[in-house]
């Protein structure tokens, strides 16, 4: 089994070698690292060059429409059996993470595409955390997203599903995993591993980008769920989030209380 590893970038001098070398450094060889860059103009090609004579490394360097513009390019020139797309701030949490998902996917042949954990640095959180995806339903794609840098897809993935849609600009992935669960009915299989380091503050967490994230994320969900499923959904988790607030105030309270702080 040969992984495609697709890295899209523009202007990422200051993280891309953390995530080059995350790459390099598998235990697991068989794979290539594709590098799309939408022409920088920063030292992004610098850093690649460095390690330019690694035999797994394809990089490309031109102007496109953007990071999902350069995903599909990734696709097309892919020779692997499943794809994975590694944000250029984000890396693997360590050297066996090829390996294990290599052994997750060869345990359930008929699965389409596999999703494991990330672990997710958030400079507006007191430490970092783990977001899971054990528990996967109409409920929690409708409220939530599967995390794409934790996703591996078989490359049949695309002739079935498609590439992504450029009519979005930040949540081509998110309207993608929807179309192949829903209405291509692609299998999704989870893996309890976390396999990647997610850095908070990208596309589609970054406060300047936040009303065209949700203009474009309301516009998917319309699409895929019916109004009184937002609803009932919407609802549900606007009284999880009250419960959870009560819940910390709570806790704030009784900590002053017996701490006397």
């Amino acid at each position: 089994m040969k992984f495609t590893i697709v890295t899209v970038c523009y202007n990422s001098g200051n993280t891309l070698d953390r995530t080059i070398q995350s790459v390099l450094r598998q235990s697991y060889t068989d794979f290539e690292y594709i590098i799309i860059d939408g022409n920088s103009t920063d030292n992004t090609t610098e850093i690649v060059g460095k390690y330019v004579d690694h035999n797994a490394i394809k990089f490309i360097s031109e102007k496109d429409n953007g990071p999902y513009d350069a995903m599909n390019k990734g696709i097309t020139v892919s020779t692997g059996d499943v794809i994975s797309f590694l944000n250029s701030d984000d890396y693997y949490l360590h050297e066996k993470v090829l390996e294990m998902v290599y052994h997750k996917i060869k345990a359930v042949p008929d699965g389409d595409f596999f999703y494991g954990d990330l672990l997710v640095v958030d400079n507006n959180a007191p430490a970092p955390y783990i977001k899971r995806h054990a528990s996967i339903d109409r409920h929690y794609m409708c409220t939530n997203a599967l995390a794409h840098p934790s996703m591996f897809h078989k490359k049949d993935c695309f002739a079935k599903n498609g590439f992504f849609n450029l009519e979005y600009s930040i949540v081509a992935d998110y309207e993608w995993t929807l179309k192949a669960m829903y209405k291509s009915g692609l299998k999704g299989v989870y893996f309890d591993v976390v396999t990647t380091v997610f850095s908070a503050g990208g596309l589609s967490t970054n406060d300047v980008y936040h009303t065209k994230h949700l203009t474009e994320r309301e516009k998917v969900i319309e699409e895929f769920f019916s109004k009184e499923e937002i609803q009932y959904f919407r609802s549900f988790f606007m009284k999880k989030k009250v419960q959870v607030k009560k819940g910390m105030q709570l806790i704030n309270c009784l900590i002053k209380r017996f701490f006397n702080i």
